[in-house]
């Protein structure tokens, strides 16, 4: 019933998008992210055309320590050329409290007609004569100028009696409509296709509105993991308007996230104060924005952050920093202050392997999240019980649980502890294995409820595969299993498992992909881990701060070697390895 209504809720979407317009986001000339300011300058905003157009692009270091692996990259509009300097600077170095800046100049430069156009025009303007050609076409008439970005019919608006647009809208309100009935009708597969219909739908019914974002866009696309501050610059040259854009971004290191209340998960905590601490002084201090966003661009290095907000306890978490990527975190959870001075936390322990419940399993609480110290002193220990279950009473605040059972991988993961139960703090277990194949452990929050895993490769032979939810396994030429998806849950939490043999040079990608249910992969709370063998060699948290798209691309293993990718797009990516 629920999927049902998520479909109709779809198709409303798309007759709301069929009957408004849509308004293009406003740029900005200045920026700040992970300690950088940024900003896009010119000189003056009207120019002839001629006219040097001076651009400064300029980045100050506001954070307590160096900035390296910087980089400026400039994208001048059509009509604009380069007269001097570098689209393009990367590895910079900027110093604590210092500016760097990189300055460019373009201009417009006046069309020049090439002679035989000069003299043709000249032509036309002299009364015809006997000893001109007597084929009509040597006679050439000038033709007045068409506007630039325009056809010669005029503007891209529909015509008065044109009903091709209306046709059109009605014609895809009537399939939306019969691809509602297949979906509920016909399983998960028929649900995918609506999903994809409605996306090219709204592709259709947006465009003739011209709602179209700028060519700057691209600029501020998203896909490197990297702090990157988008910046655009307006300007008119002979009265026509140009939109420069820029990007500075760095790849130092550092960490990123949300912050949100823990009793939906979901609700932001805005201005709550970040400091960071790094052997025992504190190195840092920061705020998350309207949305609980927030991120710290930070040398490679083990971190302890403390994070206050009115109204809330405080919060505590270790993080690792390591050089070049960013740590996404697991989305920190606030608790309210409360005259309770106890809570209730409670879930399950899964088998790794198996998807089953484990019994047996040994907890041991330690304060704070992501505490790894084998040192840190246990302030509560329980079991599960036959049917993998743990209930622990504990003072509000934030955990980190250790499960350990023989035969098993000792494992972590993060629990809160606040006012009444709070149920569904499940965590994951690995029996220790031989062979060192590939497992990949996908899990997730409540919603969305339906969350795929898929892994895309080649064989040995050189034919593709892609293994998920429709097609759960890969067979090489001689009949061995390379992968498997154990099974497919759809609904909430996981555990999902990939197993795979990896052989031969070609990339292996891995990505997940949200499928149904409320909420976004970036509200997931979604996590990735990667064992080969009995080791965890990654894992990662969905970025929060990458978009609300449906495909989280994660990582790719190409000749044994793990390649980060960690972006949140429309479609999945499979070619960053290649």
């Amino acid at each position: 019933m629920k999927k049902t209504l998520n479909l109709l809720l779809a198709l409303v979407v798309l007759i709301c998008a069929l009957t408004a317009t849509t308004i293009a986001a406003s740029a900005a000339e200045s920026g700040a992210q992970g300690g950088l300011e940024a900003s896009l300058l010119t000189d003056k905003d009207e120019y002839a055309v001629g006219e040097d157009v001076n651009i400064t692009v300029a980045a100050k270091n506001t954070n307590s320590y160096d900035v390296s692996n910087a980089a400026v990259a400039v994208a001048l509009p059509d009509g604009l050329t380069l007269k001097s300097g570098e689209l393009s600077v990367s590895g910079i170095e900027i110093a604590a409290g210092e500016e760097y800046s990189a300055e460019i100049v373009a201009i417009k430069e006046a069309p020049t007609l090439p002679e035989e156009t000069t003299a043709a025009t000249e032509a036309v303007t002299q009364a015809p004569t006997n000893a001109q050609s007597e084929n009509p076409t040597d006679n050439v008439v000038v033709a007045a100028p068409v506007a630039e970005g325009k056809s010669a019919g005029g503007s891209g608006a529909p015509k008065t009696g044109d009903n091709t647009e209306v046709l059109l809208w009605l014609g895809i309100l009537a399939v939306s409509a019969a691809a509602v009935f297949l979906a509920v009708k016909f399983r998960k597969r028929a649900a995918k296709f609506l999903s994809l219909f409605l996306c090219v739908a709204l592709i259709c019914a947006i465009a003739p509105f011209g709602a179209l974002a700028a060519d700057g866009d691209a600029a501020a696309d998203n896909t490197v993991d990297a702090f990157s501050i988008p910046l655009d610059k307006s300007i008119t040259v002979d009265g026509e308007e140009y939109c420069i854009n820029a990007v500075v971004s760095y790849l130092n290191g550092g960490i990123a996230g949300k912050i949100c209340k823990a009793s939906d998960k979901t609700t932001s905590v805005p201005n709550a104060t970040i400091n960071i601490y790094k052997d025992d002084s504190l190195f840092t201090t920061l705020t998350d924005d309207e949305t609980g966003n927030y991120s710290a661009g930070l040398p490679a290095g083990e971190y302890f952050v403390e994070i206050t907000a009115e109204g809330y306890i405080d919060f505590y978490s270790y993080a690792t920093v390591t050089e070049g990527n960013i740590t996404f975190m697991e989305t920190f959870l606030m608790i309210e202050e409360s005259d309770v001075e106890t809570g209730i936390a409670s879930g399950t322990l899964i088998d790794q392997l198996t998807g089953e419940s484990c019994e047996g399993v040994d907890l041991s609480i330690r304060r704070n999240w992501n505490n790894s110290d084998e040192s840190a002193e246990t302030v509560g220990a329980t079991v599960t019980d036959e049917n993998g279950s743990y209930t622990i009473e504990l003072p509000l605040g934030n955990y980190t649980v250790v499960a350990s059972k023989e035969g098993y991988l000792t494992s972590v993961f993060n629990i809160i502890v606040q006012p009444g139960t709070t149920d569904n703090q499940n965590g994951v277990i690995s029996p220790i294995v031989l062979g060192d194949q590939y497992l990949i452990t996908l899990t997730w929050g409540e919603d969305p409820e339906d969350v795929d895993s898929h892994l895309v490769g080649v064989l040995s032979n050189g034919e593709s595969f892609h293994v998920y939810w429709d097609d759960r396994s890969a067979y090489d030429d001689n009949g061995e299993e390379i992968c498997n998806l154990d099974y497919d849950d759809m609904e909430s939490y996981g555990p999902e498992h990939i197993t795979l043999t990896a052989s031969g040079s070609e990339p292996y990608y891995y990505y997940v992909e949200r499928y149904s249910g409320e909420g976004t992969l970036a509200s997931s709370r979604a996590k990735v881990t990667v064992h080969k063998g009995n080791v965890l060699i990654a894992e990662y948290n969905v970025p929060t701060n990458k978009g609300s798209d449906d495909c989280w691309n994660v990582f790719a293993i190409k000749n044994g070697e793990i390649i980060n990718k960690n972006t949140i797009t429309a479609e999945a990516d499979t070619s960053y390895a290649d």
